[in-house]
């Protein structure tokens, strides 16, 4: 599944860099290239919620902003052409044991979901002492949809943004898995904060 999901990731760029191409056309060719990141990530989750009794995902000493700077780089790269401000605020280096892609898969859906339902303002994330917090200024959710978010296959809003309505299931079975607590709170017209706290870790000035 990941090959042919490379070859149209590739084709996308070589498309994108065409200076003749409308602006419909790269309107276009961003929506393909928004999906094949999300079906890779969707993959990448599958893949480790089905190893997850295994021995493959062993646990290693890991930098936690380092893992945090890859997400939102990748985020950042998807939100360039929205009037968005995406905005990473590191008060402490954390570190831990602990499986890398867990976390990463974590905070990929986490941040994706901030940058979906965020048209215009401003993403924060932040790294501080007991973990990973991130606000976002979007359309946020009253609380009959906040309280069904991590039902598998449950999409807030009015359905028109893309997406499985796994992302945040993901979450909450992986997030039990490890013992890292999520919370989401959120208030429509004003935002979203999602608080993923990592027990383990070890903060460091």
């Amino acid at each position: 599944m990941r090959t042919p999901l490379t070859v149209i990731k590739v084709a996308t760029d070589i498309v994108l860099a065409e200076e003749q191409l409308s602006s419909y056309g790269n309107r276009s060719m961003d929506r393909i290239k928004r999906a094949v990141i999300d079906m890779e990530n969707l993959i990448q989750a599958f893949l480790i919620l089905a190893r997850e009794g295994d021995m493959s995902l062993k646990n290693e000493q890991i930098q936690v902003n380092e893992i945090v700077r890859d997400v939102f780089d990748r985020a950042k790269a998807t939100m360039c052409k929205r009037p968005v401000e995406l905005v990473l605020e590191e008060q402490v280096e954390l570190s831990m044991d602990a499986p890398p892609a867990v976390l990463s898969i974590i905070l990929t859906n986490l941040l994706g979901n901030a940058c979906q339902y965020t048209d215009t303002g401003r993403i924060t994330v932040t790294v501080h002492t007991h973990g990973i917090r991130i606000a976002d200024t979007g359309c946020g959710m009253d609380p009959a949809t906040l309280e069904r978010v991590f039902d598998p296959f449950f999409r807030g809003g009015d359905g028109s943004k893309p997406g499985h309505g796994v992302g945040l299931t993901i979450v909450r079975r992986l997030s039990d898995r490890f013992r890292w607590p999520v919370t989401l709170g959120s208030e429509p017209g004003v935002g979203t904060t999602a608080e993923l706290q990592l027990p383990g870790a070890k903060a460091h000035s």
